[in-house]
């Protein structure tokens, strides 16, 4: 019956399923388990010989990213970050054909003075190799993005010119967020992001477009436990800054100094942060509204709170705009 089911998943092409089958008639008479690592590996080779002879942009290859844990990106934008911030990581580039040559040059050249291999591939391809994504004609095929611990998050903004900035989110579980959050961290200069490792989204292709390739230059970690990393961070000379609606919060900018390393915390929109994550912070203060919804979206709060840090210290000559 192993041997049935392997045929059955099999590509018929190329003379494999013979192959196959003649191995598999070959194990008869090997205990059960033997016979089962050895068909494993002979789904690997198989799997490994089809790949060669797939064309570019094809399932194998998106097979191929899956097994080996390989990052799909796309999107403009994306691939510009990615090749301006790590080309290394890059491992080849798909582009669409018949797309006007002069909207994807920046790509191209980037990608030829990193030694970056790019293949022309139809467009119906092209979209099964982003499953579906918005790809702007482009898709590539990426090593893992590598995120950071907090102790290296912690050593990496000691070497900033300004006193460190960074974000603490608490229950943010939707990735468009979470890439609008980092995209506008990117642009006021924030030096980390930290989050819990349970719950919080990935960073896969859908949060690197919704960042439009902020995600390669903002370092993130994720934690297990997000109070005790709010403790190291307060014992490290952070000032914890919640952005909150409940009572006893000041409006922003009523004593806000900037002048030390800031933390600001941010909960989900509709539960806000914990008692316990609001027990920890030094000060709590709420963006003035009007209207009658009340409430933001957790980007845009974080892109208020950010800005008034940012204006606040160009202000002070703490650090140069633009």
């Amino acid at each position: 019956m192993a041997g049935a089911s392997f045929l059955y998943r099999l590509p018929i092409s190329s003379g494999v399923p013979i192959a196959a089958a003649q191995a598999a008639s070959a194990l008869r008479g090997i205990d059960s388990r033997r016979t089962s690592k050895t068909l494993r590996t002979i789904r690997t080779a198989v799997g490994h010989r089809e790949e060669g002879r797939a064309g570019s942009g094809s399932k194998w290859s998106r097979r191929r990213a899956k097994r080996r844990k390989e990052d799909i990106l796309y999107g403009r934008r994306v691939l510009r970050e990615a090749l301006r911030k790590d080309p290394c990581r890059i491992k080849e580039i798909f582009l669409a054909g018949g797309i006007p040559r002069e909207l994807l040059e920046e790509i191209r050249f980037l990608a030829a003075r990193r030694r970056v291999s790019c293949h022309e591939v139809s467009r119906k391809r092209l979209d099964r190799l982003a499953e579906g994504g918005a790809h702007q004609g482009v898709v590539a095929v990426a090593e893992p993005r590598e995120e950071k611990n907090l102790a290296e998050l912690l050593l990496i903004s000691g070497g900033t010119s300004s006193p460190p900035l960074f974000l603490v989110l608490e229950g943010i579980t939707d990735p468009g967020n979470l890439g609008a959050i980092i995209r506008t961290a990117e642009c006021f200069g924030c030096d980390g992001i930290v989050l819990s490792k349970k719950g919080a989204p990935p960073l896969d292709r859908s949060t690197a477009k919704r960042s439009a390739g902020a995600v390669e230059w903002v370092p993130l970690a994720r934690v297990g436990n997000l109070r005790t990393a709010m403790r190291r961070m307060k014992d490290s000379g952070v000032t914890l800054i919640a952005a909150d609606l409940s009572p006893g919060s000041r409006d922003l900018g009523e004593g806000l100094a900037v002048e030390e390393p800031i933390a600001v915390v941010l909960g989900a929109e509709e539960r806000g942060i914990s008692e316990g994550t609001r027990a920890l912070c030094d000060h709590r203060f709420s963006i003035p509204m009007e209207g009658r919804v009340g409430s933001l979206n957790v980007s845009v709060a974080a892109g208020i709170m950010l800005w008034e840090i940012f204006r606040r210290r160009i202000a002070a000559g703490i650090r140069a705009g633009g």
